[in-house]
């Protein structure tokens, strides 16, 4: 099966169409329709303006390496970071190394 919109089958697509019709009814159909496709143009227009932002921004700050830097911070693990650096005697599995016994000389 196709998707059309959205992940929409044809058939899901047409059910809709249907009850927006019965919903909206015959007469205003039109307006509905011209509705909302003026809410998509806008927020078409809104997404292009913010990725045109961001370009902008990457381009003053000269990030080149942004993919690896996301990818970095998807597959840090922040729990390990935190407790490493808080517990630097902990272990790989985890559990504090506990210190050596003190030679006490007895």
């Amino acid at each position: 099966m196709l998707n059309f919109v959205f992940g929409f089958s044809g058939s899901e697509i047409a059910l809709l169409g249907i009850v927006a019709l019965v919903l909206v009814g015959p007469r205003d159909m039109p307006t509905a329709l011209r509705a909302i496709a003026r809410v998509l143009r806008q927020g078409r227009q809104l997404a292009s303006e913010f990725q045109h932002h961001m370009d902008a921004i990457m381009r003053e700050v000269e990030i080149t390496d942004e993919p690896t830097s996301f990818r970095d911070l998807r597959d840090m693990n922040l729990q390990n970071g935190v407790s490493d650096t808080l517990d630097p005697g902990r272990g790989e599995t985890g559990t504090r190394a506990m210190p050596e016994p003190a030679d006490v000389g007895g």
